[in-house]
């Protein structure tokens, strides 16, 4: 989970600066980052080398499960096919699970941007100490100021204080650039769906759902799960 966020970390900080350490500040405070924790040097480069040699495209697979269940699966591959046929496999181990037809799913969901900021912010200039980390209020302040519609104060998956951001579908880029230029941590910007409404499942069809998940987060294509799942039950949308 930890080497995943960070191969999207590093998809952002090239998108927005490119492959050139020396320019791309971003993109070499990550690399530093990597050192510091001890993580696996070669799964940097790998992640630099597909990105440079392999590019991948972003699709979102439309599935219907138990107990009436809705999924949106969103994969980054460079084979539809190929992926799709994986997914396929594991819904027959599973049973009860198979892809949807048509684009009644997707009705049942809306798609937002959301954005997510690190509470703590990066020293500037001369300074060597961080600055004081962001409050709630300030987090609900910088949203307005960049036309967004609402903050949830959060954790990262590394246990540390974020501040989700919620805005126009189409708004998710130039938003994430406006956070960056104010020397704020955007720890991922993408578009998700959300469930307009919810349901609860009976047990066997929550333990069902609850081992696709296990099973899906073992595909290294698949960015995130959303799904229409009462939260309660414990198997609500999670990133693979």
């Amino acid at each position: 989970m930890l080497l995943q966020r960070y191969g999207r970390l590093i998809k952002v900080a090239v998108k927005f600066g490119g492959f050139d350490m020396k320019t791309n500040s971003r993109l070499a405070a990550l690399q530093q980052e990597f050192k510091e924790k001890n993580l696996p040097f070669e799964t940097f480069e790998k992640f630099m080398d597909n990105l440079k040699n392999r590019p991948e495209k972003k699709f979102w697979l439309d599935v219907i499960g138990p107990g009436g269940s809705f999924f949106i699966i969103e994969i980054e591959t460079d084979s539809k096919t190929r992926t799709s046929n994986l997914i396929s496999k594991l819904f027959k181990q599973l049973g009860q699970f198979r892809f949807s037809q048509d684009n009644n799913v997707r009705s049942w969901f809306e798609s937002k941007g959301v954005v997510v900021i690190s509470a703590n912010r990066p020293a500037t200039g001369d300074q060597t100490a961080p600055l004081p980390a962001i409050t709630l209020e300030q987090a609900e302040e910088i949203a307005i100021n960049v036309d967004c519609e609402e903050v949830t104060a959060i954790e990262d998956e590394e246990g540390n204080p974020a501040f989700e951001i919620l805005c126009e579908a189409n708004a998710v880029d130039q938003v994430e650039q406006q956070l960056t230029e104010m020397n704020l941590r955007v720890l991922s910007a993408d578009v998700e769906y959300r469930a307009m409404n919810t349901l609860q499942l009976d047990e066997n069809s929550a333990k069902l759902t609850q081992r696709f998940y296990e099973l899906i987060e073992e595909n290294d294509e698949v960015l995130k799960v959303f799904d229409n799942v009462d939260p309660g039950e414990d198997v609500a949308a999670a990133e693979a």
